[in-house]
């Protein structure tokens, strides 16, 4: 028979082997919007020219993500089906970590595993962030985000100051994790931490944000007064209470299943005691988290379930602290209700993030196919020819969808041609922006997405 830990750490196996069962078939099926720019701007010409991963005027400033591009690019090209695997595994090392985390807060291994399993499993952000390419921007924060804090609580503050660099490097949500950490420190007085410590972590970790927003400012990068509408900070509060609630769904909801569950199935009998209290402590850690991870995106108007990927470690940590609690208080016949209960919520969120999958599944193939039959239709027309292609597809599995502004720098990573392609009807934000549809007598080849994904000749 295993013992407990030697179960837990198998279950945490199981549950990281589905995990990869289900994602591994289904990533890296083809690149969408925003992969294809990351992929351009970040290849490196030369191992020593790290220049491609600054970016150069009003952008995003995440070096660390396109340094993951460039070295995704210096392996598989553009081998979609690489940069796929990469984000599983990257989601994989979150989930680990995360994991590692619970275990230095206190927690047994087994409700540290299920700390880690119900993240990895969360029906919200984790789809995105693996299937869609770009998103590995909110696995690489959060798996900085969770090394930081496992080093600040086993006391190497110092040390801790390098994965925080990084993801700060990687996402934005990252400036309050200085503030969030030296919170963590203050609250654990029985570890050794003084007032100090605390310091000193707040001094070190200060000087690398204003090390890090100097950098920001001399590439010139994107800031709230520069940004696009849609990202600059916003304080109405119709906004901000819808991105409360939408949010606390998306990274709470599936924790607080699973509490559920766990309470209905584990809850003693009588009114007993057994094991230890609930530990206020964990709760407030991973309370502040959630509050600390969405710090910047409750002010934004534009909603992204990538943006619950970091929070959701802090509903994780709530879920974990519960779920210990009752798993504490109960019975040996009702642990082995749960267990079994377990294994059938493993199978059931399985098949939900299946499903949830299809329509970035559906997006990258689309993609694939237009490029390949995009650079078939058009091997003879010269660089800087006009084409035009008509999408009229009702269903959000269309041009619009699947490549945004970025049809041209995909075409030109794929063939290594430039072309000017307009897709009709206008993408929005050129509409928006006034920017014209090309003359008829400008174009030299008209083509029409099918209502297979592929792309012909109109006649």
């Amino acid at each position: 028979m295993l013992n407990r830990r030697a179960a837990a750490r198998l279950g945490l196996a199981v549950a990281i082997a589905v995990f990869v069962a289900v994602y591994a078939p289904l990533a890296g099926h083809g690149f969408i919007s925003d992969d294809f720019g990351w992929i351009q701007r970040s290849r490196l010409h030369a191992p020593t020219d790290l220049r491609p991963l600054i970016p150069a005027g009003n952008d995003f400033f995440r070096p660390a993500v396109a340094a993951s591009f460039a070295i995704d690019h210096a392996i598989f090209g553009n081998q979609a089906l690489g940069y796929g695997l990469t984000n599983v595994l990257l989601a994989v090392a979150c989930a680990l970590v995360l994991v590692l985390l619970l275990v230095r807060l206190g927690l047994p291994i087994g409700a540290a595993a299920l700390g880690g399993a119900v993240w990895l499993f969360n029906f919200h952000g984790i789809n995105m962030a693996v299937l869609w390419l770009s998103g590995r921007t909110a696995l690489l924060l959060t798996l900085f985000a969770l090394a930081a804090a496992v080093l600040i609580l086993r006391g190497r503050y110092l040390l801790a100051l390098v994965p925080l660099a990084l993801a700060l490097l990687s996402k934005e949500e990252a400036v309050a994790l200085p503030f969030v950490l030296g919170l963590w420190m203050a609250l654990r007085p029985d570890t050794g931490t003084g007032r100090r410590d605390v310091a000193i972590w707040m001094v070190c970790s200060l000087a690398v944000l204003a090390l890090y927003l100097t950098a920001r400012h001399a590439a010139g990068a994107m800031v709230p007064a520069t940004a696009p509408s849609y990202y600059r900070l916003t304080f109405a509060p119709t906004d901000i209470a819808r991105n409360i609630l939408e949010y606390a769904d998306r990274a709470g909801t599936f924790p607080a299943i699973v509490t559920l569950l766990s309470w209905l199935v584990l809850r003693p009998a009588d009114a007993s005691s057994r094991g230890d209290g609930l530990n206020l402590r964990r709760i407030y850690h991973g309370v502040s988290w959630l509050v600390a991870g969405f710090a910047i995106t409750i002010f934004l108007p534009v909603r992204s379930s990538l943006y619950a990927c970091l929070p959701a470690a802090g509903t994780c940590m709530i879920a974990a602290e519960m779920c210990r609690l009752l798993w504490a208080r109960s019975s040996d016949r009702r642990r082995a209700i749960a267990v079994s209960l377990g294994a059938a919520l493993l199978a059931i969120a399985s098949v939900v993030h299946v499903i949830r999958a299809d329509r970035w599944v559906a997006l990258a193939e689309l993609s694939s196919r237009v490029l390949d039959d995009l650079q078939a239709q058009t091997s003879t027309l010269p660089a800087g020819s006009q084409v035009v292609i008509h999408d009229e597809s009702a269903t959000r599995v269309n041009l619009r969808n699947a490549f945004g502004s970025m049809l041209e720098d995909a075409y030109r990573l794929k063939t290594e041609k430039s072309l000017r392609i307009w897709i009709e009807p206008a993408l929005p934000d050129l509409a928006a922006g006034g920017v014209p549809a090309p003359c008829p007598t400008c174009v030299n080849l008209e083509l029409f997405v099918g209502t297979d994904g592929h792309v012909r000749a109109v006649r």
